[in-house]
């Protein structure tokens, strides 16, 4: 990292302008037959994916679609076809959009209609929303890549589009950036377990498809997996991880040795968490960087003995530190974290009071004004929050401006805010609260509010009779009340049943429950659901997160664990009692089967 002056943070020269193309095409001619994907069911050498990609083509001919038209994603995850059909869009020039499997329609549509794409690959194939328009050509540096859809604080969300120059930059930078001891190549495994509509979902794909290794796609179970991650980690033979910091911090066993690789983002990275994974030969990443400016711009590598920082910047980008007068921060002081470089997008449409503008003391032209505020400190960039009312929640963006728009569209509800508080293990909980009409039931209102945000991102229902308001006429979130009341629990027929909703409102809250409550409509998530397990597995030492995810309902959550109880003293002791009147009973048959069989 270098430091100019006036004083600003610098990668050094962007790495040689090219197009994701030419990467892939680099990489089918060096690694034709080693594996490119392979999802546990089926094994794609990069010589069958280009071939794959090819058939596809022909058929985005055809329909007009390649440079300057934009098709949609929305496939499953954990599948060879999402990341073909990724790859096809890439290389014919057209720019992919993607919509997570889960998100609700309403978010699919909105996206899909506001990036106006003329075709969608979904599940069943190639979707027609419009005519192409669009010639066959190789795609240049300067046409579209991706546009990947975050949350706005109008309420709706923003299209950031990224163009191959930039994505090109970011994925060579990378390349020399992780694994300087040993560069990732053919033989390794990366996973591929983000959402596609994950940003940094990019990083994944292109850690593999730039250096020969072999993407691993696994499913939404596994990376939901909590603290049995670490055996899919070891049954895939994944040797690099890119992934949210909360997902390794719930593993109770040691990492494999093979996984050699782990760059951490999306979140603040706990100091715990490194003592916990770092050191040895394995290589672990703090990195840094929104969805605007082309996924990461810096990362540290991270060892026990060292506090987690931002790091330097990747080539090709710049960053600088402003405080409120928009006065450079050269040390020992806060301020805004602002970006500048190769890697910068631009927002399909132009939100107003946009954060691209001009840095007048450094005479930058354009650069991006992050929102974040970070410390100087002898050099070192320490992230400490956001000046707004953005929000992170599973590693996703969120504004919290979206939450209340979503609320305010379901019948019934008259106004709403929304909040980011802490639970008793010190958690992230999303909280909307709303102002509604008793008629409109609580789970109507979740229903709702799961429909029309990210997957992923779910809000607990708080009901007020009045918003707090300060004299001005403006929500008081400081006095939106937290915890939230008690809601009433059903009574249960049985003990089992009793305990698991006790345990779910340990973790979840005192949310209103009963055997038709689905856990992950009621507020779980994948975090929560690892610690419902953990607390269970005292009783029911088989049981795993995944199976929360096959039987979230209360009641089917409960006959599976039936099936998993550990006996009491008293009833192992009579198993025991019943077993050796079974071994008795044996032997007698067995010896006068003996006798019969000698006369």
């Amino acid at each position: 990292m270098r430091i100019a002056t006036p004083p600003f943070y610098d990668g050094g020269p962007a790495a040689p302008s090219r197009t994701l193309a030419q990467i892939f095409r680099s990489t089918f001619s060096s690694y034709a037959n080693e594996p490119a994907l392979d999802d546990g069911v089926s094994i794609v050498t990069y010589g069958e994916l280009e071939s794959r990609i090819r058939d596809l083509h022909r058929h985005f001919v055809e329909l007009g679609v390649g440079p300057g038209e934009r098709v949609g994603i929305r496939r499953r995850s954990g599948t060879v076809e999402l990341y073909v059909a990724i790859a096809a869009t890439l290389l014919s020039g057209a720019a992919y959009v993607p919509v997570d499997a889960d998100d609700g329609e309403e978010r699919a549509e909105y996206v899909f209609d506001a990036a106006d794409v003329a075709i969608v690959l979904d599940d069943h194939g190639v979707q027609t929303r419009r005519s192409g328009h669009s010639q066959p050509r190789d795609p240049q540096p300067d046409d579209e890549a991706w546009v990947i859809f975050t949350s706005g604080s109008t309420g709706r969300p923003k299209g950031v589009s990224i163009h191959h120059r930039a994505a090109a930059n970011l994925v060579d930078a990378e390349y020399e950036l992780y694994g300087s001891s040993q560069p990732l190549g053919p033989g390794d495994r990366v996973a591929a377990g983000l959402s596609v509509a994950f940003d940094a979902s990019v990083e994944e794909m292109w850690l593999a498809w730039r250096s020969g290794a072999c993407l691993v796609p696994l499913t939404k179970a596994d990376m939901r997996s909590g603290p049995d991650v670490v055996e899919v980690i070891r049954r895939r033979r994944i040797t690099a991880l890119s992934t949210v910091p909360s997902l390794l911090m719930s593993i109770t066993d040691e990492l494999p040795a093979h996984l050699r690789l782990v760059i951490l983002g999306g979140e603040a990275c706990p100091d715990v968490l490194v003592q916990k994974i770092a050191g040895g030969s394995r290589e672990v990443w703090n990195t840094y960087g929104p969805t605007e400016a082309t996924v990461i711009v810096c990362g540290e590598r991270l060892t026990p003995d060292r506090p987690v920082t931002l790091g330097r910047p990747i080539a090709g980008l710049r960053l600088a530190v402003v405080d409120a007068d928009g006065r450079i921060v050269e040390d020992d002081g806060e301020g805004e974290l602002v970006i500048s470089g190769v890697g910068l997008g631009h927002y399909l449409i132009d939100p107003g009071q946009s954060p691209f503008r001009p840095l007048e003391p450094l005479e930058w032209t354009r650069a991006y004004f992050t929102g974040d505020i970070v410390r100087v400190t002898r050099g070192e960039l320490f992230y400490l929050g956001r000046r707004d009312d953005q929000v992170k929640i599973a590693g996703r963006r969120i504004e919290l401006a979206e939450v209340e728009r979503v609320a305010r569209q379901i019948p019934g509800v008259r106004d709403s805010a929304a909040a980011v508080h802490k639970d008793e293990d010190g958690s992230p909980v999303l909280v909307c609260y709303v102002v509604a009409d008793e008629s409109v039931t609580s789970s109507t209102i979740r229903a709702g509010l799961q429909r029309g945000l990210p997957g992923g991102v779910v809000a607990r229902v708080g009901r007020l009779p009045a918003l707090p308001l300060s004299t001005a006429g403006k929500v008081q979130r400081s006095a939106l009340p937290w915890p939230l009341e008690p809601e009433a629990l059903a009574s249960f027929s049985d003990s089992l049943h009793q305990r698991i909703a006790e345990t779910w409102r340990e973790v979840l809250g005192p949310i209103a429950l009963d055997t038709s409550s689905n856990f992950f409509e009621v507020g779980g998530d994948s975090t929560r659901a690892a610690r419902v397990v953990v607390r269970l597995r005292t009783h029911y030492p088989a049981v795993a997160v995944a199976d929360l995810y096959h039987t979230p309902r209360l009641d089917e959550f409960a006959t599976l664990l039936t099936s998993r109880e550990v006996p009491t003293e008293e009833e192992a002791s009579r198993e025991v009692r019943t077993r050796g009147h079974r071994q008795a009973l044996f032997s007698f048959l067995a010896q006068n089967v003996a006798a019969l069989w000698w006369v």
